[in-house]
């Protein structure tokens, strides 16, 4: 609904597979649940009167880009979104959730009539939550505000039986991942409940990315697997945003398990300062290096560069009562 229209009704139910945006009044005697699997935009201006309210954004990416053959995907996305500008939520429970889910299994491709086996996958998954303007939410019973990502990839690469080459990449594996969830109270939102206020932005990230040669006798060559895991992790009340509860939390999570593995062949690679391998290329830019100095050229190579912050960020000059409950951050 768009527009300054106002609906009454006992309760409303709506589910959509597309953006969902919200304008004008609503007042329900019962529940009002509306669920995108996109964004849910509420305008401003925008009031909702119900007993219960919930405002969610369950978002399920879908892998696709698969390689030759229809097998293999190597890319899925999710963006699950919530924004609320200057809207006005009266209810006994209220809770906005945005949630984002994406799972990819894939394996590797040959090339070259077999002297390669390469995989990839690039992964992308953001839930955010934003409520700004002079937003208010009053609630007789809780207010849940949440965003959550959950990420899961598994790559996986082997050299074919043709790899002979010990100066080139006999398998390679590549994860690029970015993975995150961000809950935004902020400019002059004012949130009040007789229970409990929660804020959670929830990040947890599995990733697996192996290249294995030890499985396939009088091969050789380089054998690299790399993980680029990045994504942050933020709960934030800003500007002159207010809460009041009995108890209020305020918590950004993150738990992020990464397994990075290359298992070398049994021919392995040549001290080669020519040769043109993804490890050599590579090996620089990670640092690696023992007593005796930098590593110039590997016969296995993993490598995991994870960036990202999980971080709680309390800025503004509103105010948090927790009342007589306790204040979490």
């Amino acid at each position: 609904s768009t527009g300054t229209s106002r609906y009454q009704s006992a309760g409303l139910f709506v589910t959509s597979t597309d953006d969902i945006a919200i304008g004008g009044g609503l007042s329900a005697t019962g529940d009002v649940d509306i669920q995108s699997a996109e964004a849910i935009v509420v305008d401003a201006g925008t009031s909702i009167a119900a007993r219960d309210i919930r405002l969610a954004a369950v978002v399920t990416g879908v892998p696709r880009l698969p390689l030759p053959g229809g097998k293999n995907d190597v890319e899925s996305a999710a963006a699950a979104a919530v924004s609320l500008t200057a809207a006005t939520l009266t209810g006994r429970n209220v809770a906005i959730d945005a949630g984002g889910t994406v799972s990819l299994t894939s394996k590797d491709k040959e090339l070259f009539g077999g002297d390669l086996r390469v995989g990839g996958v690039v992964v992308t998954n953001a839930s955010t939550v934003t409520l700004g303007g002079a937003t208010t939410i009053n609630a007789s019973g809780l207010v849940a505000i949440d965003a959550a990502a959950t990420t899961t990839t598994s790559l996986q690469a082997a050299p074919d039986k043709a790899a002979t080459n010990a100066d080139l990449d006999a398998a390679v594996a590549v994860a690029i991942v970015s993975s995150g969830a961000a809950v935004r109270v902020a400019d002059a939102t004012k949130i009040t409940a007789a229970g409990a206020v929660a804020i959670t932005a929830t990040n947890t990230v599995t990733s697996l990315t192996h290249a294995d040669g030890s499985g396939a006798a009088d091969t050789a060559g380089v054998v690299v697997a790399i993980l680029k895991l990045s994504g942050d992790t933020k709960a934030e009340v800003a500007d002159t945003a207010s809460i009041k509860g009995a108890g209020v939390s305020i918590v950004a999570t993150s738990n992020r398990t990464v397994d990075t593995k290359a298992v070398a062949t049994p021919g392995g690679t040549t001290n080669n300062t020519k040769a043109n391998n993804s490890a050599t290329q590579n090996l620089p830019a990670s640092g690696a290096k023992t007593s005796s100095g930098a590593i110039t050229f590997a016969g296995a190579f993993a490598w995991s560069l994870v960036g990202g912050e999980t971080r709680t960020t309390i800025s503004t000059s509103g105010g948090l009562d927790a009342g007589a409950g306790s204040l979490v951050l």
